[in-house]
């Protein structure tokens, strides 16, 4: 034994219907995750196995990154950093706040009684790609324009076996100097 401590447990409700919380039970944390992923992206940084200048491309398939920024008919998906998606500078949609032409936005759907909504990685990239026009063009990290960070995804990649980055670790760059992203 280590001496260290672990504890698991849930209390109250899961549902209107009185179903009671489990240890297991998918809850909703809003935004603080962003602390968590934010601190993960860092570490990782910090150990050389992610670029904060690296295109997202570099750390995610093609199926979710391409054509999830396009504007004015041109696809701006290359140009989107790690740094960008924590800098809130990417421009891409928010798939809770923002509403798909003629409809709700996700979180109205919640709040409006709507139901729950299991929404998986591809089911968001979906709704970011088809649904929804991006905010503004990929700007420099340094710019404060809002835009939800969605940097969960980059995380994943860099820490799963299955998802290692495709070079390897790679040196720091500046964005404007990244080989692989594709900046006008």
């Amino acid at each position: 034994m280590d001496g260290s401590i672990s504890w698991t447990g849930a209390a109250g409700t899961a549902c209107p219907d009185g179903t009671p919380m489990s240890p297991d039970t998918p809850y909703f944390i809003a935004s603080v995750d962003k602390l968590y992923t934010a601190t993960a992206i860092l570490k990782l940084h910090e150990r050389g196995q992610l670029n904060l200048d690296e295109c997202v491309s570099a750390y995610l398939p093609p199926e979710l990154v391409d054509k999830i920024h396009v504007s004015g008919g041109v696809d701006h998906s290359a140009r989107i950093t790690v740094r960008n998606l924590l800098g809130h500078t990417s421009g891409l949609a928010d798939y809770l706040e923002d509403r798909p032409r003629g409809g709700r936005s996700m979180i109205e759907h919640l709040v409006d009684g709507g139901g729950d909504v299991a929404l998986g990685v591809a089911d968001a990239m979906r709704m970011v790609r088809e649904d929804l026009t991006p905010h503004f063009l990929p700007q420099d990290p340094h710019s404060r324009r809002p835009n939800p960070p969605r940097c969960g995804l980059p995380t994943r990649r860099s820490t799963s076996r299955k998802f290692l980055p495709r070079s390897g670790a790679s040196t720091a760059r500046s964005p404007t100097r990244s080989r692989r992203c594709a900046l006008s």
